[in-house]
């Protein structure tokens, strides 16, 4: 009888530990898929503000009229009310406070007057801008809102940038746009500044003068010139300076 009590609290003990097992492995099945099903994967202009896949350029403040620091910014939601507005003017009392922590665009400075927004599309009275580098927020701004102007990436870079940066050690200066093109050699341990002149697809030229390299004594002209990757796969990759 001893013997019998014996297997059958041997063969309950098996079946707790067989049940408790199938249950963990329930649970973990289900933990999985549910990350999986609420984790949608990002679009390709979010998360990462160097990406310009999707991207038809920039809305920025039109420097093609007399700036007023008075100008009031408005961007709209997609129903046409109005989502945020603010004054870069010190003196309004819509002046920008940061308050609206959905806010976080591509190139922000209240002081400079600086503002940048990506631009992914477009129709007959509105753009449609990335109001949120992090998540990806979509808003809107009218066409006929002399506050911006719409540019192209190539524009914005050449007309908006009076220097740009680049790893040197990766994107080399080139005498050619492209990669087989001979490296251009720039004197090591001196603060030069890159301007960007001219853009042929991938690739941006750049001028840099030699004069403001620290009293390094170079022979030939003082102006050189040489060709870097702006962008790579629909990614930036270079720096943007917007203000010398």
């Amino acid at each position: 009888m001893g013997i019998v009590k014996l297997l059958t609290c041997l063969l309950g003990l098996f079946l707790a530990v067989a049940s408790t097992d199938n249950q963990r492995d329930s649970t973990s099945l289900n933990t999985s898929r549910s990350v999986r099903l609420s984790t949608p994967e990002p679009a390709q202009t979010i998360l990462d503000e160097n990406s310009i896949k999707n991207t038809i350029g920039v809305i920025t403040l039109n420097d093609k009229q007399e700036s007023d620091s008075k100008d009031i910014v408005q961007i709209y939601n997609q129903d046409g009310g109005l989502w945020y507005e603010f004054s870069f003017d010190d003196d309004s009392d819509r002046k920008f406070d940061g308050s609206n922590l959905d806010f976080r665009p591509f190139a922000f400075h209240q002081d400079y007057y600086l503002i940048v927004l990506k631009c992914v599309g477009a129709d007959a009275s509105r753009y449609e801008v990335i109001v949120n580098e992090s998540t990806g927020l979509r808003k809107y701004v009218r066409k006929n809102d002399r506050t911006f102007m719409f540019q192209t990436w190539e524009d914005h870079i050449l007309h908006h940038l009076p220097f740009v940066g680049f790893d040197q050690s990766t994107n080399p200066l080139r005498i050619a746009p492209t990669l087989r093109g001979r490296r251009v050699r720039v004197p090591k341990d001196t603060d030069l500044f890159f301007e960007p002149v001219k853009i042929k697809g991938n690739w941006l030229r750049v001028s840099w003068d030699l004069s403001e390299s620290g009293g390094v004594k170079v022979a030939g002209p003082k102006v050189r010139y040489g060709w870097i990757r702006w962008k790579e796969n629909n990614t930036i990759i270079i720096e943007f300076f917007y203000f010398a």
